[in-house]
């Protein structure tokens, strides 16, 4: 019994670690996210670099909560997510997963969009992302929130060895200064 209890105390704790996504947090200096859409606010950035298994490229990451002062809808075509470095190189290729949300969300796609787990590395912490991507012009993913309603969204880009983000575009959202550290 003292057995059971412990394993599933070990238990207990990996799967509070695997579902924590903590990333490079900013300590003094946070992002600035200037929120295009006036109905969201977006909260709890977190961004860095991370390594995928079974994956030759670097990526980067990034996790933001998007918050809703009144009932609203938007959505990311193929290029609505675009990372830039400071050379103003833009990275549209990105990966989409939900990790949570509020009662009232509701999310839809159109194809053409790929699915794909992947195991990813962000510094020490282990996570796994259920992601889709937009794989053509016609192809969409669709958020509605009700008011007072939340969505947490995970997005990783292929991104080539050595990369220093700057600043991420969500189509009709926010425009996210990002701080290299």
């Amino acid at each position: 019994m003292r057995n059971a209890a412990k394993v599933f105390m070990k238990m207990l704790l990996f799967s509070a670690v695997c579902s924590c996504i903590p990333v490079v947090q900013a300590s003094a200096a946070q992002p600035s996210a200037k929120s295009i859409n006036s109905t969201v606010i977006i909260s709890d950035t977190k961004y860095g670099p991370a390594s995928v298994l079974g994956k030759d490229s670097e990526f980067y990451y990034l996790k933001v909560k998007i918050k809703a002062k009144s009932a609203t809808a938007f959505s990311f075509k193929q290029t609505g997510c675009v990372l830039s470095d400071s050379g103003g190189r833009k990275f549209s290729t990105c990966w989409i997963a939900i990790t949570g949300g509020s009662a009232g969300l509701s999310f839809s796609n159109s194809a053409p969009i790929v699915m794909s787990i992947f195991d990813a590395t962000t510094g020490d912490t282990f996570i796994k992302l259920s992601a889709s991507k937009v794989d053509g012009p016609n192809g969409e993913i669709g958020f509605q929130l009700p008011k007072d309603g939340f969505v947490d969204i995970c997005f990783l880009w292929p991104v080539p060895k050595g990369f220093k983000s700057v600043k991420v575009k969500l189509a009709g959202i926010a425009d996210i200064a990002l701080i290299n550290r």
